[in-house]
């Protein structure tokens, strides 16, 4: 028979209606005299559409992240290409406002890229990138650190700036960048910063020996009158230590042979007159000599030099003796 079973249906759901009266109540439309179905399956599952839905949830969480510190502001503005006081790049909105919350600038931008960046304040810009030297400027890093000494660098950094771009003074900047050209200028690193870092690292003697000075500086060293930085050296130059290492280093045999000593040596030994005393009273020392008696352990390609320098007759003679021969002594009787 049609419509037999939604009847039937329809008749279980009434006998449970009646049998609970606040399905009944809700679920029956006395107006319409039929039962609302849905009403009365949301009753049944616990839940009632009509009572009051109470307060909602709590707020969500602050969409905005913690305060960030100079690290942390470094590394958004890195990630989103944001360039201070011009362009958020591609920051979002949450993160703009953290930016802004967390007061990255001036302060911990500026003091994040002076690090980063190996950026000095008033002089260089390090590696800093081109596109956020403006910035620099708008925010007024500079104002948070100290400016330079009048000084600027030092001996050893007019030097290191020098070698690492192959400066040469009053010549040319080599591969020098603008800013450590203007670094190097207002250091005032010419003439006596380099001059006297050159002495020193290339061992140089002044008017007298290059030491291991390059080349391609010694027209620098003239054209900045190092020398005269220096005080000149006395008339006697090298004294008998110093006469006595020069020959023994570069084999040099006074009145034969200059060995391997190098021009400069060579003037700086005949400027220092290491002949004929101070040699001969250095050998006389050196090798236990005894003059006009034994040679001690005077090597024998010298011997020819004590005689050629008359050496015997800077010291006294004992008993008349004549000057050493090569191995033998000659005794003169006095009269």
């Amino acid at each position: 028979m049609p419509g037999t079973w939604p009847n039937a249906l329809l008749l279980v759901v009434a006998a449970i209606l009646l049998a609970t009266p606040r399905l009944a109540t809700a679920g029956f439309d006395p107006k319409k005299g039929r039962l609302n179905l849905l009403k009365s399956l949301q009753l049944l599952g616990g839940s009632d559409p009509g009572a009051d839905p109470g307060p909602g949830p709590g707020p969500g969480p602050d969409p905005t992240p913690g305060l960030l510190d100079e690290a942390g502001c470094g590394a958004l503005q890195e990630k989103y290409g944001l360039v201070p006081q011009s362009d958020w790049g591609s920051t979002p909105g949450d993160q703009q406002r953290q930016w802004t919350d967390s007061q990255c600038e001036p302060e911990k931008i500026c003091r994040y890229w002076q690090k980063r960046h190996q950026l000095q304040p008033y002089v260089s810009w390090g590696n800093m990138p081109d596109y956020l030297k403006d910035s620099w400027h708008a925010l007024d890093c500079d104002s948070l650190f100290q400016p330079p000494s009048p000084e600027g660098l030092d001996e050893a950094g007019c030097g290191a700036l020098q070698e690492k771009y192959g400066l040469v003074p009053q010549s040319n900047w080599g591969s020098t960048p603008a800013d450590q050209q203007r670094q190097w200028t207002d250091s005032q690193c010419e003439p006596e910063k380099i001059c006297r870092y050159w002495q020193k690292r290339h061992q140089l003697q002044p008017y007298v020996s290059w030491g291991n000075m390059p080349d391609y500086l010694k027209y620098s060293w003239h054209a900045l009158d190092c020398d005269s930085l220096f005080q000149p050296p006395s008339p006697e130059g090298l004294d008998e230590a110093g006469c006595g290492a020069l020959q023994e280093k570069y084999g040099l045999v006074p009145q034969f042979d200059w060995g391997s000593t190098p021009g400069d040596q060579q003037r700086q030994w005949t400027d220092s007159q290491c002949e004929p005393e101070k040699i001969c009273r250095y050998w006389q020392k050196r090798h236990q000599l005894q003059p006009y008696v034994s040679w001690g352990n005077m090597p024998d390609y010298l011997k020819d030099s004590w005689h050629a320098l008359d050496c015997d007759s800077l010291f006294s003679n004992p008993n008349g003796r004549r000057r050493l021969a090569r191995g033998v002594v000659e005794v003169v009787e006095k009269h």
